[in-house]
């Protein structure tokens, strides 16, 4: 493994094939990235149910591979300069653990032009494997291998991952107000300002999520759902995401207290905590979701229960049920938002289709300040 060798694409070759050979269930993605580093817009990648952007899409799995990308190098947008390809393990709960990983890049007859192997891939779930770069008429492709713990989610942060279209803005019910004597049952939509009734800031928080399976559900079946914060600013970009794979951001302010992966016992089950003062003053919103790892719908769990917490006193300052039944495999329980007068939560509970943070992404839009 030779981290930035670098080959030219075959003079001629249009097409180039690109497919990964990994012991662990993986796929390739790819983010479209301009001469400055950054994508152009938020269709500028391929990962997951996102299979398609200019001149790279996803293709089934091959016999003896499990995941491919083609790209069409003469429909890659000009203002694209570099093609970033990129490796995630199905299961964001795993590691590559050692193994070893082979890319190979086949031309448009189908002859191998490149195959690159990756070593001793150890604690990450996702890797930048290799970027194909134009370079004046010409393309080269270029071995990187750098490796990130954060899965796929985590390489979306990192590569600025902007949202399309514009919020939605509903006018909320009257705004809540704090007593650090009693908890308050907060319906869908309601605010609450994060200030005691005196006016002191609550910049210490502690949202915890708890479920049960139900009754019918099979005993071996374990029930996991993943609570998450996901990060932006003001302009919609993805900032940072802490989950069960990463478990603080950038800058310690926001953090995931582990994964439970069954929802059985008492008590609940995941927590995130945030400073709120010391989160990043670029940061507008953090959306809290819960996804279902394994696919299962919601009408699989009962007594699904948010309560947030004072940290500093250990009071509850609210609590608000969250959706039982339905298909649906994951929920946006809600959000964090800075205003000119602080910091304001408002309670969601609104369902949508997502096992992961990744698939979740694409929902929340409207959510966004």
């Amino acid at each position: 493994m030779l981290v930035d060798d670098r080959r030219p694409v075959p003079a001629g070759t249009t097409r180039v094939l690109l497919a990964a050979r990994t012991h662990a269930p993986a796929h390739l993605g790819a983010f479209l990235l301009t001469a400055t580093g950054t994508r152009h817009d938020d269709t500028d990648f391929v990962f997951g149910a996102k299979r398609e952007a200019p001149g790279v899409r996803s293709l089934d799995s091959e016999p003896g591979m499990f995941s491919a990308l083609e790209l069409d190098l003469g429909r890659v947008p000009t203002e694209i300069t570099t093609v970033r390809v990129v490796l995630g393990l199905d299961n964001p709960h795993g590691t590559f653990d050692g193994e070893t990983v082979v890319i190979e890049a086949s031309d448009d007859r189908g002859a191998i032009a490149h195959s690159y192997k990756l070593f001793d891939l150890d604690d990450v779930s996702a890797l930048i494997a290799l970027d194909i770069e134009r370079v004046e008429n010409r393309w080269q492709i270029v071995d990187r291998g750098r490796g990130h713990a954060g899965g796929f989610i985590g390489l979306m942060a990192q590569h600025h991952v902007f949202l399309d279209g514009h919020p939605v803005h509903v006018q909320p019910p009257t705004e809540a107000v704090v007593d650090i004597s009693r908890s308050l049952e907060l319906d869908p939509g309601q605010t609450i300002r994060l200030r005691t009734g005196t006016g002191e800031s609550l910049d210490h928080v502690r949202m915890s999520v708890g479920w049960d399976p139900l009754s019918t559900v099979d005993a071996a079946a374990r029930i996991d759902l993943d609570s998450a914060a996901l990060l932006f600013d003001h302009r919609h970009q993805l900032l940072d995401v802490v989950y069960f794979a990463q478990l603080s951001s950038k800058d310690g302010s926001v953090r995931h207290l582990g994964d439970d992966l069954t929802g059985h016992g008492a008590g609940d089950g995941e927590i995130i905590t945030a400073d709120l003062a010391r989160i990043h003053d670029q940061v507008a919103t953090v959306v809290l979701i819960v996804t279902s790892y394994g696919g299962h719908s919601f009408d699989t769990v009962g007594n699904a229960h948010c309560h947030l917490f004072d940290s500093v006193r250990g009071a509850e300052l609210a609590h608000f049920d969250l959706a039982g039944g339905g298909r649906h495999t994951g929920l946006v329980l809600g959000k964090l938002y800075r205003t000119r007068s602080g910091w304001k939560l408002q309670a969601i509970g609104d369902p949508i289709i997502a096992t992961h943070p990744g698939e979740a992404l694409p929902h929340l839009t409207k959510y966004l300040a």
